[in-house]
């Protein structure tokens, strides 16, 4: 990709860059509209696909691309919370103690909809930086809490956590998914920005029964498109966040786990307009320009001579968040909130 090489070395401005990620979208919008498969048929052909994948593909890839990067830089490029996933935003301004409060907000509604009481088991499918997990055990410490990570670095980075924090309830395990076997059944089963990253539901969904109690009930948060579904794949030049950053991720519909949620049942859902997670992405942008200095240090460490590479990189996927989310007003791309019940 022609810009690509410019992006390495800072030659692009923002404004610009934002013109381009706008474009892209639009290439990508008018690409699915076009498709008779998804407008006559309502993706059936995914669907098919889908329950034909593994449960999850390029694992290996993905926890490199986000999870084996040195913790230190989510540290600079996150919120004190690290939640690697979108904020909820009130009147709150764009700055580090803005998005504090928009994290709280968010991980407080997961308390409030997924229906989280004292004495609970809970499972959480992709615990990410423990952002959920550590203020879940935290408001709950009657709670017993089980926490699966595809990523040696985020495990310890959690356990470390939590024992500074006197945190005692919670147990992390890692594990690839398509290889995670479970004894045991749980009261609640959470799963943050994970199922993005998947794409057998049908197996899912089956695997998830298995592990919730009677009565249990599972809370899921992704983003998604208001109508189209989609995996990400390299097809060509353009297709950089799919080669760089999200390799054999899925981009759901608002809808699309309805098809394969069976036996489990939708209790309620709720849809967040795209510009809470752009907002985000501005937050996220602005403390790795506020932080510029440190993280290039800890770059030249990590990745020797690509490290201002990799830095602008970082740049270009959080501009990226910004547009796709801020799409429309958000009301193209956006953030769903599932509750199932067994």
């Amino acid at each position: 990709m022609w810009y690509l090489p410019l992006i390495e070395k800072n030659l692009i401005p923002d404004f610009l860059l934002k013109k381009i990620i706008k474009f892209l979208n639009y290439k990508k919008l008018q690409s699915l509209r076009a498709n008779p498969v998804q407008e006559n048929d309502h993706h059936q052909k995914q669907i098919l696909d889908l329950r034909k994948s593994s449960l999850a593909v390029e694992t290996k890839k993905v926890n490199e691309q986000h999870y084996e990067v040195p913790y230190e830089f989510f540290t600079y490029a996150l919120g004190p919370h690290l939640k690697y996933s979108s904020a909820y935003w009130e009147n709150q301004p764009l700055s580090a103690e803005g998005l504090r409060q928009a994290e709280e907000k968010m991980l407080k509604l997961y308390l409030e909809r997924g229906e989280f009481q004292a004495g609970q088991k809970v499972l959480e499918l992709g615990c990410g930086w423990g952002s959920l997990t550590l203020f879940l055990a935290k408001h709950f410490p009657k709670i017993k809490l089980t926490a699966l990570t595809n990523s040696k670095v985020q495990k310890e980075f959690i356990e470390k956590k939590a024992r500074s924090l006197g945190i005692k309830n919670i147990k992390i395990i890692k594990e690839d998914i398509n290889r995670f076997k479970l004894k045991g059944s749980f009261d609640r089963i959470i799963s943050i920005e994970m199922f993005e990253h998947l794409r057998n539901y049908e197996n899912l969904f089956k695997k998830l029964n298995t592990w919730l109690k009677d009565q249990g009930k599972l809370f899921v948060h992704v983003f998604c498109h208001r109508k189209y579904a989609y995996p990400f794949e390299v097809k060509d030049n353009f297709d950089w966040i799919s080669k760089y950053f999200f390799s054999g991720g899925m981009m759901p519909s608002k809808d699309l786990f309805l098809y394969f949620a069976s036996p489990l049942k939708l209790e309620k859902m709720w849809l967040i307009n795209g510009n809470h997670y752009a907002k985000t992405g501005l937050a996220w942008l602005a403390n790795v320009d506020r932080n510029q200095e440190g993280i290039l240090k800890l770059f030249e460490k990590h990745y020797k001579n690509d490290a201002v590479k990799n830095f602008h990189f970082w740049r270009l996927f959080f501009l990226a968040v910004h547009g796709l989310f801020s799409y429309d007003n958000g009301n193209e791309w956006m953030v769903a909130h599932y509750l199932f019940k067994k």
